[in-house]
């Protein structure tokens, strides 16, 4: 175990000396031709640059260590800055004396290759490695030569660099996003492979930098007494000031598992700049898509100027929750601050409720989704928390929209009021209709539910028409509301009879005498009108 006060100096240690050794790093020189500012396909072929038909291509790649195929169309707008992208790439792997071969294939003339490779877009490039036809990579990343030829340097060389020096890692730290170094004691080390493999699979996401050193020193200098003993893999992110630790079994899944965790912001802060048009609810929703990785969220309103819901407290809260070996690496934290998001915002943020803050959301696969209700601030709630959701002693929550402030005529029930609203209302019926937002049904039924809705408006004390959209809400209740298409409507009387609505929903009379048939209220008559 590793004494967090040593940990913590360590850690500032470590990002003061990392950051003096990058500014000693002269920057690398940038190839920059100004020749290279309009090219075409003659100049191209002049600097080595190989023309691909389908008469050639599986020869040429074939015979070749690597091949990058830039499929174009003529018509392409962006093929022209590709052109010029792809002289300057030409150059500079020249300069590197790198074996890779660049080609390009004009899509519109070669059908067969198009054909093979599925095209959808341009421009499109393809990496290709030992002269295997069918096994390539779609190049995803930054479309300049700088970022181009780095990804080839690991397409085809090392996944990890090998580092000996202080001056060798601070060179390395200045060119990647995510620094991530393991430490050994020598390459006979079984951790160390495990690394390897990590690394390859890892190697052609340009956001990291994957090093390697059989000389602990180089780190332990910098990190202090408090260093681990090797094996361990060390990260550094340029955007968080948290060292990342790995110290546990040297197991492909388990590192694979930790990288992608450990590579997220310490404590993420939720939010959007509305200056540039960018929705906070939006981005939180983003946050909660990939559900490969386990969160936990914090919602508060800092508005309310409460100590509770301060943002800085729950940063520190989380902060320490984090770094407890039972929680450390195995969720994303996160916090939103919903003070500055317009309240219809939140009402379509299915797992927070404003008049519950601050709420602890933990959300796991499957769209699983646990909370805790006006949290009372402390890290010990919120650790004791995810303990219980992990043993599986914590009740799932149902998904649910925030319950609404105003209703309309046609009354919006949520996974949080259906229960008061509808099961167990006995003071009138309600008239309940499934829907699945998207769904052709639900939209020819839209007219003639708001003409009962408005016909009925004046009988409010004996019935209400509501609605319950099942993509952003969940039943609390099973068994008792049978749904398998969409729209369906069920008649819930004061009484407690549960009744289906198999008539015409596009007819608003149909469903007004099925109500006059079946509730327990006496409706005044009503008379048909248009809308």
């Amino acid at each position: 175990f590793i004494n967090s006060d040593k940990m913590r100096f360590s850690r500032i240690a470590f990002t003061l000396l990392i950051s003096a050794l990058v500014v000693s790093v002269v920057a690398d020189d940038r190839f920059v031709d100004s020749e290279l500012d309009d090219v075409d396909d003659e100049d191209l072929h002049e600097m080595g640059v190989l023309m691909l038909t389908d008469q050639n291509f599986v020869s040429e790649v074939q015979d070749s260590t690597c091949m990058v195929a830039y499929f174009f169309a003529p018509w392409c707008e962006h093929c022209k800055d590709m052109d010029k992208t792809y002289g300057r790439l030409q150059k500079l792997l020249k300069e590197q004396n790198s074996p890779c071969v660049l080609g390009k294939v004009d899509s519109t003339m070669n059908p067969i290759v198009k054909q093979h490779y599925d095209l959808k877009g341009y421009p499109t490039l393809l990496m290709f490695r030992d002269g295997e036809v069918d096994e390539y990579e779609d190049y995803k990343g930054p479309s300049d030569e700088h970022n181009m030829a780095k990804f080839l340097s690991r397409f085809i060389g090392k996944a990890s660099e090998l580092v000996n020096l202080e001056s060798e890692l601070a060179n390395f730290v200045a060119h990647n996003q995510v620094v991530v170094v393991g430490v050994f004691e020598d390459s006979s080390d079984l951790a160390y492979t495990s690394f390897a493999y990590m690394a390859r699979e890892k190697a052609t996401d340009l956001k990291y930098g994957f090093a390697h050193t059989f000389t602990p020193d180089i780190l332990s200098t910098v990190l202090g007494e408090s260093a681990p003993q090797p094996p361990y893999v060390v990260m550094r992110k340029f955007y968080d000031p948290e060292i990342e630790y790995y110290t546990e079994k040297f197991e492909y899944d388990k590192m694979m598992e930790w990288i992608e965790i450990a590579t997220i912001k310490s404590v993420l802060v939720l939010g959007g700049d509305r200056e540039k048009g960018q929705d906070p609810a939006y981005f939180t929703e983003m946050a909660f898509q990939d559900e490969s990785i386990p969160k936990l969220l914090v919602a508060i309103d800092s508005s309310t100027g409460q100590a509770n819901q301060d943002m800085e407290v729950w940063k520190e809260i989380l902060t320490t929750v984090r770094r407890m070996p039972e929680h450390r690496y195995k969720y994303s934290y996160m916090i939103l601050d919903a003070g500055n998001i317009e309240r219809e915002k939140i009402a379509t943020m299915q797992f927070v409720d404003p008049p519950s803050f601050p709420q602890i959301l933990a959300s796991f696969k499957d769209d699983v989704l646990y909370k805790i209700d006006g949290a009372d601030g402390t890290a010990e709630q919120a650790a004791d928390f995810l303990t219980k959701v992990a043993n599986g002693s914590w009740p799932r929550a149902k998904k649910s929209q925030a319950v609404p402030v105003r209703q309309g005529v046609i009354r919006e029930v949520v996974g949080d009021s259906f229960m008061e609203e509808v099961h167990e209302n006995d003071s009138r019926d309600v008239l309940i209709t499934f829907y699945d937002g998207p769904c052709p049904g639900c939209t020819e039924m839209k007219q003639s539910y708001v003409k009962l809705a408005q016909s009925l408006q004046e009988e409010s004390d004996k019935i209400w028409i509501s609605k319950f959209d099942v993509t952003l809400n969940e039943l609390p209740i099973e068994g008792k509301y049978l749904v398998d298409v969409y729209p369906t409507m069920f008649l819930k009387t004061s009484k407690g009879d549960i009744i289906k609505y198999t008539g015409n929903m596009a007819m608003y009379t149909d469903i007004l005498g099925f109500i006059r048939e079946h509730g327990t209220a006496s409706l005044d008559e009503q008379q048909e009108f248009e809308l």
